[in-house]
Order: C-alpha cells, then sequence, then structure tokens
C-alpha cells in the first residue's frame, strides 16, 4: 500500500496569475455536463470503491467541478477546498485521514462527524506544467494505508485522460475560430476587390503610359509623383527573381489574342520590402485583334499570407493534438462519407484508405452492430445533430472491442455542415467493469432476499426448502438439492430438493464413489465439483449415474467440518450447461448462508430446552452488570463531586481566612484604639467577601443557575464600548482589532453577563500570550441549518449573532482543548487562576440558549465562538440611563417590609435601610408578614422579601400580599433562587431582584429604583 505524509508545498516555478490564464485558455468553466468526464468519475469511484470522485477545476475563488459523483453540487468556496492545496504539491497528493493533518484539521468539511477523512488527488496540468486542477476521490472514513501502486497509476491515468479531453476540446474550438477567421479574410477580399482598393493601372501599349490611382501610395507607399510614366517603372520595381517570368508571361498573353491575364509576384514598396501581389489584367483590343491597351489591379497579398501560413501553423498543432488523445480521431465529409487520409481509423481497424472509402469502414463493424451503426449515422447527418453510439469493432490485431463514439458537425458560415470530425474511444475494459457491477449487485441482492426469507425459518429443513426453491428459479435451472454425508463419509442421502417443472425429484440415498474418482477426490479435498458436460468429461460408468438422475451438468458444493465431509448442496441442469464464475460464487455464497442459518436453528432448538434455567442465569447476569454498572457511575459522580467541592473549599477557606483574619485584626486594632489599622483591615474583610460574592456567581453561572435579565442588545455596540477597558486589561505589548458586521441583528442577553464573559475571554488571551500577540472580536451574523448543527453537539439549528474571540497566543492541546469546560480545571500556574473562567463563559451562554464553540492549535492561537440567539423582532434597543447618583441618608417617607428568615442577614438589612432613612418593618417568614400587613393602618411602599424561606417562597407571600394591597412593590433578594422567580435561569417579565451579597450603596439604588418605577 502506498500514502503521502502531508509535507509543505514545493516552491512554486508558476505565478497564480499564469495558472488562471492557463485555466481560461479551456474556457471550460460553467459548462454543462459532458459524458466523458462524468465515465472519469464514475470509474475513479469504482476502482477506489470510494463514495465521492470529482473532476476538480481551482478558479481563483472557488473550485468548479466538471464531473462529480457523491457531492451533489456543481461548486463551493475555495477556503474549504482540499485541491487547492494539492495543487501546490509537485506529485499526486494523498492524505490518509485528513483529521490527521494540520492543514485540514479546522476545514468545516473535515470537522463534522461524517466529514471527509481520505483525499486522494492526481494533478491536472497544462502542457507547460501549470496546475489547474485534479482528478481525486475522498471518502467519510479515513484510509491508513493510502492507495496502492495500482490505485496511484489509475488516478494519473485518469488525470491524463481529462486533459486529453480539455486539450482536444480546446483545439477544436481553436480551428472552428481559425476557420471562420479565414472565411471573414477571403470575404473581406472580395469586397476590397469590388471596391476598387487595389493599385489600378493602364497601361497604353502606343505610348508605352502607364497611369496608376492612389492606391499605389495607400497600399504601396509610392508618391504619385515619383511613379515612372511607363512600363520600364513597373518592371523595374518587380523583384529580381519574379521579372523574367512576369515579362514573359504577360507579353505572352499580348501576343497570343488573350483579353485576361493574372499572375502572382513579388512587388518593391517605397519602404523598401517586397509585398506579395495578385496582379490582374484585361487586354483591350481593336478591331484587327491588335493588343492596344491594358488595364489591371494589383492586390497586395501580404495579409493573405501571414493568415495562410497561420493557418498552417493551427493545422499542424491541431493534428499534434489528434495524436496525442487516448482515442482514434476521424473526419467525414458533410454528407456523412469517409474521404481521403483517415490515419486514426487506419490505425484501429487497419483499413486501407481504399477499404474505408465511403462507407467502407461499416466492414471494420460487427456484423450485428453495422446497420444499426449506419442508420444511426445518417439520421445524425441528416438532423445534424451530435452522433453518439457505441458498437464493437475488429481492431488491427483482431480483436473484438468495445467503442464509444462522439462526432460533432463543423458549420462553415453560411450555417452549413462543412465536415463531420469523431473520435472513437475504446470502452471494452469500462463496460466489462459496469456488467460486472451489474452482476454482482444482482448476486448481492438476491442474496440478502434470501438471507431474510431463510432468517424467519425455524427449522434446517425449511431453510433448505426455502433455499433450494429460489436458487432454481434465480437460476432458472434443473434442480437444486442438499445432502448429508453417513458417518462413514462416503455414503450421503439428498433429505430434500426443489425440481424445476418437468425435472425429477433426486430425494434419496446415494454412495460418493458411485459418481466417480474426480467427484470423491475433489469433495473430500474441500473443493466444488464442476462438470459442464459429464457425458464428455467423465467415464461413462461414472456420468452413468448422472444420467440415470436426469443430469447432465453439475455444481457440487462440499461442507468440510473438522477436515471431515459433512454435507453437500448441489445445482444441476438436464441439458450440458457451461457454468461461469457468476454460478459458482452465488452457489458458494448460497450454501455458506444456509448452512450458516442451519446451524443458527439448531443452536436455538438446542438451547431451547434449556431456556428456564438460562433466563435465570440471564437475569442474575443482568442484576449483577446492572449493580455494577451503578456502582461505577456513583463512583465517577462522588469524583466529580469531589473535585467540585475540593476547588469550592479550597477557594472560600482562602477567602474566609482574609475575611477572618482581617475582622479579628480590626477587633485588635479596635481595642488598641489604632483607626487607621481597622480602616484596612475592615477594607481587606470587605475586598475578601466581594472576591467570594464573585466565586458564587461563577458557581451559579456554571451551573446555569444564575438569575439572568436578558435584553435586546446591539453586540457591536456593546464590544465598542467595552474596547478601551478591554485594551487596558491586555496591556501595551497585545494589540487589539474590533471588526464589527453591518446589518448585525439583535441578540438575546444579560448585557452585563455578557460584557464579563467578553472580558473573562480577553484576559484568558492575554495570559496566553506572555510574549505579545494580537486580540481580535470579531461580530457577526449566522444561520445554522439543521446539517451545521448535527455536527455540533447541542447547537441548534436557527439565527444568531456571534462574537468571536481571537488570539495568536499558545493555543491548547487536544486534550486540554477537552477539559476546557471542567470547573476548576485549569493550565495556570497555582495562584494565577480558579479554574472557573470558561466554565462560567459556558454556563452563562448555554443558560441564555445559545452555544460556545472552541478550536484551537499549538503554536497557532485559540478561537472562541460564542452563538447567542437572535432577538425573535429587531426593535429598537431599550436605552437605559446608566447613571448613578451618589447614595444619600435622607428621611424618606415611604415604608418597607423587609421578611429574612435569617436573622443576621435581615439585621444587617433592617439596620441598612433605616440608616438610609426608611420606615422598617421585619418579619421572619411569610405567616408572620401577612399578620403584620393585615395589622397596618397604612400601607406598605415595598415588601423586601427573601425568595427561599421555610414553609413559604417569596413569590407566594408576594401573591398573597398583594391580594390586601394590589399595588404592592416587591424586590426579592436571594443567594439561589431554584427558579422560584425565574424560567430557565430568566427572571420573570415584572420582577425585581438584588443578589446576595449586596452592600449598603447596592441596596439602596435597588430600592430607590424600585420606588420610583412606574409599576408594582
Amino acid at each position: 500500500m502506498h500514502s503521502d505524509s502531508p509535507s509543505a508545498p514545493i516552491g512554486r516555478p508558476w505565478s497564480e496569475s499564469d495558472r488562471l490564464a492557463a485555466l481560461d485558455s479551456y474556457a471550460i468553466l460553467d459548462t454543462p455536463t459532458e459524458a466523458d468526464f462524468e465515465d472519469i468519475v464514475r470509474l475513479a469511484s469504482e476502482t477506489f470503491g470510494a463514495p465521492i470522485s470529482v473532476v476538480n477545476l481551482i478558479a481563483g475563488n472557488r473550485q468548479w467541478f466538471k464531473a462529480e459523483v457523491g457531492i451533489g453540487a456543481r461548486e463551493l468556496p475555495i477556503d474549504v477546498s482540499i485541491c487547492a492545496h494539492a495543487i501546490l504539491q509537485d506529485e499526486l497528493m494523498v492524505v490518509p485521514d485528513t483529521r490527521d493533518d494540520p492543514r485540514f484539521v479546522c476545514n468545516p468539511l473535515v470537522t463534522p462527524n461524517n466529514g471527509l477523512r481520505f483525499y486522494a488527488g492526481a494533478l491536472l496540468r497544462s502542457p507547460q506544467g501549470l496546475p489547474i486542477g485534479t482528478v481525486c476521490v475522498l471518502d467519510r472514513s479515513p484510509r491508513p494505508d493510502g492507495i496502492t501502486e495500482h490505485q496511484r497509476l489509475v488516478l494519473e491515468v485518469l488525470a491524463r485522460q481529462v486533459m486529453t479531453l480539455l486539450e482536444l476540446r480546446k483545439t477544436i474550438r481553436q480551428s472552428e475560430a481559425q476557420a471562420q477567421a479565414l472565411r471573414g479574410i477571403e470575404e473581406r477580399y472580395l469586397l476590397v476587390g469590388r471596391a476598387t482598393n487595389d493599385a489600378i493601372w493602364d497601361w497604353n501599349f502606343a505610348t508605352d503610359a502607364v497611369q496608376w490611382n492612389a492606391a499605389i501610395h495607400s497600399a504601396y507607399g509610392h508618391e504619385l509623383a515619383t511613379v515612372g510614366p511607363d512600363g520600364a517603372w513597373w518592371i523595374g520595381h518587380i523583384h529580381p527573381d519574379d521579372r523574367d517570368r512576369i515579362d514573359r508571361s504577360i507579353h505572352a498573353a499580348i501576343d497570343g489574342g488573350g483579353v485576361k491575364w493574372t499572375a502572382e509576384y513579388r512587388f518593391l514598396c517605397a519602404d523598401g520590402r517586397y509585398a506579395p501581389v495578385l496582379d490582374r489584367g484585361f487586354i483591350i483590343r481593336d478591331a484587327e485583334g491588335q493588343a492596344s491597351r491594358m488595364i489591371g489591379a494589383m492586390l497586395d497579398l501580404t495579409e493573405r499570407h501571414e493568415r495562410e501560413q497561420a493557418l498552417s501553423v493551427s493545422n499542424d498543432r491541431f493534428r499534434a493534438a489528434v495524436a496525442a488523445i487516448d482515442g482514434h480521431v476521424w473526419t467525414n465529409s458533410a454528407d456523412g462519407h469517409m474521404h481521403g487520409p483517415q490515419p486514426g481509423w487506419a490505425a484501429l481497424t487497419g483499413q486501407s484508405e481504399a477499404d474505408y472509402q465511403g462507407y467502407g469502414w461499416a466492414d471494420a463493424v460487427h456484423p450485428d452492430d453495422a446497420q444499426a451503426t449506419i442508420d444511426a449515422w445518417q439520421r445524425a447527418v441528416e438532423q445534424r445533430q451530435m452522433f453518439m453510439f457505441e458498437h464493437r469493432v475488429r481492431c488491427a490485431d483482431g480483436q473484438w472491442r468495445r467503442y464509444s463514439i462522439r462526432a460533432v458537425p463543423m458549420m462553415d458560415g453560411a450555417g452549413g455542415i462543412s465536415e463531420w470530425v469523431g473520435i472513437h474511444t475504446d470502452v471494452t475494459e469500462r463496460r466489462r467493469q459496469e456488467e460486472t457491477i451489474q452482476a454482482n449487485e444482482s448476486r448481492l441482492l438476491f442474496l440478502d432476499d434470501l438471507t431474510r426469507q431463510i432468517s424467519l425459518a425455524t427449522s434446517p429443513d425449511e431453510i433448505m426448502a426455502i433455499t433450494t426453491r429460489m436458487v432454481v428459479t434465480h437460476l432458472d435451472i434443473s434442480n437444486c438439492a442438499y445432502a448429508d454425508m453417513d458417518s462413514d463419509a462416503n455414503g450421503f442421502t439428498i433429505r430434500g430438493d426443489w425440481a424445476a417443472p418437468g425435472s425429477p425429484s433426486i430425494v434419496g440415498h446415494y454412495r460418493l464413489t458411485d459418481f466417480g474418482v474426480l467427484a470423491v477426490e475433489r469433495l473430500r479435498a474441500g473443493q466444488p465439483l464442476i462438470l459442464n458436460d459429464n457425458a464428455t468429461e467423465i467415464a461413462p460408468h461414472e456420468s452413468a449415474i448422472f444420467q440415470a438422475m436426469g443430469i447432465a451438468a453439475t455444481i457440487c458444493i462440499p461442507l468440510v467440518k473438522a477436515g471431515r465431509l459433512t454435507a453437500l448442496m448441489a445445482i444441476h441442469h438436464h441439458v450440458p450447461y457451461m457454468w461461469g464464475e457468476a454460478e459458482l460464487r452465488l452457489i458458494n455464497a448460497v450454501a455458506e448462508r444456509s448452512w450458516a442459518h442451519v446451524e443458527r436453528v439448531r443452536a436455538v432448538l438446542a438451547l431451547a430446552d434449556l431456556n428456564a434455567s438460562l433466563e435465570q442465569r440471564v437475569e442474575e447476569r443482568t442484576r449483577q452488570l446492572l449493580e455494577a454498572e451503578e456502582a461505577l457511575r456513583q463512583s465517577q459522580k462522588m469524583e466529580a463531586v469531589g473535585q467540585l467541592t475540593g476547588g469550592i473549599a479550597h477557594d472560600f477557606n482562602n477567602l474566609l481566612t482574609i475575611i477572618m483574619g482581617s475582622t479579628d485584626i480590626a477587633r485588635r486594632a479596635l481595642e488598641a484604639g489604632e483607626t487607621s489599622r481597622i480602616a484596612r483591615s475592615l477594607d481587606n474583610a470587605q475586598k475578601g467577601a466581594e472576591r467570594a460574592a464573585a466565586l458564587t456567581q461563577r458557581l451559579l453561572a456554571f451551573s446555569r443557575r444564575q438569575p439572568l435579565a436578558p435584553k435586546a442588545i446591539d453586540a457591536g455596540v456593546l464590544v465598542a464600548g467595552m474596547s478601551d477597558l478591554i485594551g487596558r486589561a491586555l496591556g501595551e505589548t497585545i494589540a487589539l482589532d474590533v471588526v464589527a458586521a453591518p446589518d448585525l441583528w439583535r441578540a438575546e442577553a444579560d448585557p452585563n453577563q455578557l460584557e464579563n464573559t467578553i472580558l473573562n475571554l480577553a484576559v484568558n488571551a492575554r495570559d496566553a500570550m506572555p510574549g505579545g500577540g494580537r486580540l481580535t472580536v470579531e461580530t457577526a451574523n449566522a444561520t445554522v441549518d439543521a446539517k451545521e448543527a448535527a455536527a455540533e453537539f447541542e447547537l441548534v439549528p436557527g439565527d444568531y449573532v456571534v462574537i468571536t474571540v481571537s488570539d495568536t497566543g499558545e493555543g491548547m492541546s487536544r486534550e486540554t482543548l477537552a477539559r476546557v469546560f471542567e470547573p476548576f480545571f485549569t493550565t495556570k500556574e497555582v495562584g494565577k487562576g480558579t479554574g472557573l473562567g470558561l466554565s462560567q463563559v459556558y454556563g452563562f451562554v448555554k443558560q441564555s440558549g445559545g452555544h460556545v464553540l472552541i478550536c484551537s492549535e499549538l503554536g497557532v492561537g485559540t478561537h472562541v465562538r460564542l452563538y447567542l440567539p437572535k432577538v425573535a423582532i429587531q426593535d429598537e434597543l431599550d436605552v437605559e440611563a446608566a447613571s448613578i447618583a451618589a447614595t444619600e441618608v435622607l428621611p424618606r417617607t415611604e415604608t418597607i417590609l423587609v421578611v429574612e428568615d435569617d436573622d443576621d442577614v435581615r439585621a444587617y438589612t433592617v439596620e441598612t435601610l433605616r440608616e438610609i432613612g426608611y420606615r422598617v418593618l421585619e418579619a421572619h417568614d411569610g405567616m408572620s408578614a401577612l399578620r403584620l400587613l393585615e395589622r397596618q393602618d397604612v400601607p406598605i411602599d415595598l415588601l423586601f422579601t427573601d425568595v427561599v424561606m421555610p414553609g413559604m417562597s417569596g413569590s407566594e407571600l408576594a401573591d398573597r400580599a398583594r391580594v390586601a394591597q394590589p399595588a404592592l412593590r416587591v424586590l426579592y433578594t436571594s443567594g439561589y433562587t431554584r427558579n422560584a422567580i425565574d424560567q430557565g435561569g430568566r427572571l420573570e417579565p415584572g420582577v425585581e431582584l438584588i443578589a446576595k451579597p449586596f452592600t449598603y450603596a447596592g441596596l439602596a439604588r435597588k430600592i430607590r429604583d424600585v420606588l420610583e418605577s412606574g409599576s408594582p
């Protein structure tokens, strides 16, 4: 086997502009499909057993398929093209597994589960060596062993065949253009003659005076004033090598009594060059027949000669191209007759020119095909249409081979046919392969049908009865039988058979030795016995028993187990019959499958007796396996919980150390009266508490339990607004690019959490670029269809706004990439990260109804794509004022009812609100709060309640409180809502929440916002 490992492309000896010019010269792009190219890709698929094969042409911005199998499209973008890499190689490119090749690891045609895994392509090169595309085969499964040398040769031959076809198309097109050009030249020549653009001369014989028209100047450059007045000037300007000939010919015409003269010669122009001319003169004679005057016109043939020379060169090139084609080219006259030398046809058939003239070529066509060919050819000639046919031809070596014929009419300028050009292509092997494939398909369909039917049988005899009947019907033979051997390996009993109408049954007991030495030797050796005519192939006494059974031809298949002949299956004809490979392969497969199903049924019957105890053992074993599986699952669950709780405990112990240590220092400083130490210690404790709050928010984001307040946002505006903040976080060594797509859709997400997510990704990217680099934040619209969604787990089809954060950092290995979303997993040094950053990103995006994709390569960088759902109705964005006024302690008139089951939290909250200036009532549970409401004469302005409380939840309390006081405003608080006031992690419409822990300033702002809102 052969495979090519990926390598760097060699230095290109060509430019891309030259390569594209070479491709354009064939004028092949966007042309209709053609049978010759389709045959090539089908042959490639069949040879490689590959589902996909393509004749691929690499244009500037796309790859276009002249022919394809298994793609279902005529072109694909160039940025997903594997063949675009192949044309950079100097030889055939083989990629056994595209996912192991760094060039294709992120290719969207490779990454899906059913993506392209194997590639082999041979270059299509122009005669100048410029690569214009490939002939390639692809598979959705890797082929670690690559391709064989034979397959390599086939692929290269197919590539040469494609180039031959392209060159032929190009040559024919050029010949047509040149023929048209020549016809135009001739038409112009006629027009020039009629329009008297020739140099016209008038020669008076009596005076020897010659007059010229103005064309002697316009055509040959001689000023009329400088032209001599007599015939000597004219004769003197004829080329010396032509002068005597012209002088003799013109005087012969004058003296001979004729009235016309014409000759070609070279005439000296004013610029010193000699122009080839065609000179024509008309002699005027008097009544006695004496020449008195001659008027003529001299036509410059320079351009005509140049075109004739160009046409000659073109014809030489055409003949060379024809000689290079993998086929036999011929021409016929417009009326369909073969005339003149036909080297292609002569080389194919060995016929002489005299043999194939007219319709003599039909003598080389198979007698069964000749008349049909002539009839079809005459119809094509009559209808002036392309001729397409197949027939058998006797080749020069005497073999009959099958050829595909294509012939096209060559049209002249008047719309008539000038000639026919055709090509004979040898398709013998291709047709043999197709016939083999068709036979295999028929055999496999029969075997599949047989397997379905015998799989339903419940006894060996039923299996064999079905088998023999189906074989006789399918092969149209006389008999199919099966037998069991006796213990002596000689006697056997035909226990069942199926006989065609008119044929006898052969059921009975026989001895193998009675059928002859050949039968004994082959069957006991495990080899099939094949007799096409037993009367002529074995001894008379041996064939007699066959004849007595009404059998003339036989294939008998032995079943040998443990070196012993145990059973037979045979097919028979009552007349001599030449068995082929197809019948032998079929009966071998039938015997194998039938005996296998017989063994299956026997095993089922044998096991039936043990069914009761077996079922009991199976149930017991199943129970044990389920218990083991549950134990393993519990172990894995405990391991995951242990990792999570260990990480939480580690981080919270650090934070509690900060808080407890700082408060202890503050207490001792208070006793000592050290005010500065008190403030510093309380600041440290506050920072530790804030870090603990951030950690709990990350844990809630990871678990998708944080309450979100999604809005319709413009991600482009949000990212642009963060650019300064991101730039400060990155530092001076990292460049920041922000790329916003025009007409960006609105995305649905919590803007605060989205900002945290983008900043988190930017910080991670910064840490991955310790030596500096570039960070790109890009926004775009994306529509994910079902096929794309299937390639990515959990990605739902639909419209998304995509935010991509890309860095040029160190990248991640596959192992690291597989664990990036695990909580507390980090590749940073101890103390440099919590391991919750990407877990928080994943949790937030999934909770928002989106998805996260990460693609990374070591040494190249990382791309993180956030898919956020598009807002269903693209209304204008809600713009909220972000100004936060300083919290002032002023006397308030509002009354707030605080409901909190934790005494310390309730005490802190009540003290804070009273310090702010509100009138505050407090209750430790829902029922107490309701009783307080009933006793109040003045309405409560705001209910501030915990969400999760024993007995009655905060939402239940709010519902009951609003029965008594419908205009009551409610503000919830919680560290974890348990879906009490949200749906899928999103706050229900109209619900206001402040998350625990909250600060003095944060609580003051939130209370004020709720009280001043327009609705309860």
